[in-house]
């Protein structure tokens, strides 16, 4: 077995096992306390379905009582917690650059608001996360994960809840940089009853698909640079301050929002600092304007 990530997507794929177990331990957890009832008839993901999906019966024996299977699960989830970790660092240390990683150092996220992340995606890599949201919060309707359901999934206890609450305000800041969204269906809902959902733009990063924000795609382009600032005709002075400007960000790295660049025609995506950027703001018929400008997410 591999002990690093050589691409982004076996270090998402192992993430989204542990979010599996949290799930398995979750449903368990329910089942001991009878919260699971089917009062919508057919309206409900059964339980033979869900322990189909998650391949509950081969997981545990029979004689293995419930108590012990929550021990085993929670000792499983701290041990993939572990390797996780211990990958990401070696894959640092080889040079490979993860998109979760990076986006964690960027806007300086906490592990609960990784996991958020990776929870309110995980149905846009297998559709079988819907029918085990849908399954948790006893409704099929129910296929995005709400605010309730990521408390439970990730809190211990009551005052932990309380204290995550934090995580979901408008200050916070995977919504401050509209990296996960609420799903507005035009009905007012309390915190705990919204649903989530991560912004596209930000799943595509995740995935490494280099596509443009579908909000400015009819007025932008983006290309690639293929080669290095040195064989760009620039004034000496202006060279400078770019590799001035490249060495702080690489010093910062983490603490700086993305920032975008214009070259020659189009804005076009930008490397020399090694970060992500993204493209300015262009009104048709009217050429680039330095003071017209929108920041675009990642």
């Amino acid at each position: 077995m591999t002990s690093y990530y050589k691409t982004n997507l076996q270090h998402i794929l192992e993430e989204l096992k542990k979010i599996d177990l949290m799930l398995h331990l979750q449903i368990l957890k329910m089942r001991l306390e009878n919260r699971v009832t089917n009062e919508f008839g057919g309206f409900c993901v059964s339980d033979e379905e869900i322990d189909v999906i998650l391949d509950l019966d081969s997981t545990h024996s029979a004689s293995e009582s419930n108590d012990s299977r929550i021990q085993s699960l929670k000792s499983r989830i701290f041990d993939i917690k572990l390797e996780i970790d211990l990958k990401k660092e070696e894959s640092k240390k080889k040079g490979i650059k993860l998109k979760l990683s990076s986006l964690t150092e960027i806007f300086n996220l906490t592990s609960f608001e990784v996991d958020m992340i990776l929870i309110c995606m995980a149905s846009e890599l297998d559709t079988k996360y819907e029918r085990l949201y849908a399954y948790l919060q006893n409704d099929v309707t129910k296929r995005q994960p709400s605010v309730d359901l990521i408390l439970n999934l990730l809190c211990r206890s009551v005052d932990e809840k309380v204290s995550a609450r934090q995580y979901f305000y408008a200050d916070s800041s995977l919504f401050k940089n509209q990296i996960v969204q609420f799903v507005e269906d035009g009905v007012q809902r309390p915190l705990l009853s919204r649903f989530m959902r991560v912004d596209d733009r930000i799943i595509n990063y995740l995935l490494g698909l280099s596509q443009i924000d579908e909000k400015i795609i009819f007025f932008s382009e983006l290309n690639r640079i293929q080669t290095g600032l040195e064989k760009i005709k620039l004034p000496e002075e202006l060279q400078r301050k770019i590799r001035n400007f490249s060495n702080f960000q690489k010093k910062n790295w983490g603490k700086k929002n993305l920032f975008l660049t214009r070259t020659s025609r189009y804005w076009k995506e930008d490397d020399c600092t090694g970060c992500m950027l993204g493209i300015k703001y262009c009104t048709p018929n009217r050429g680039y304007s330095n003071v017209n400008k929108q920041r675009h997410k990642l």
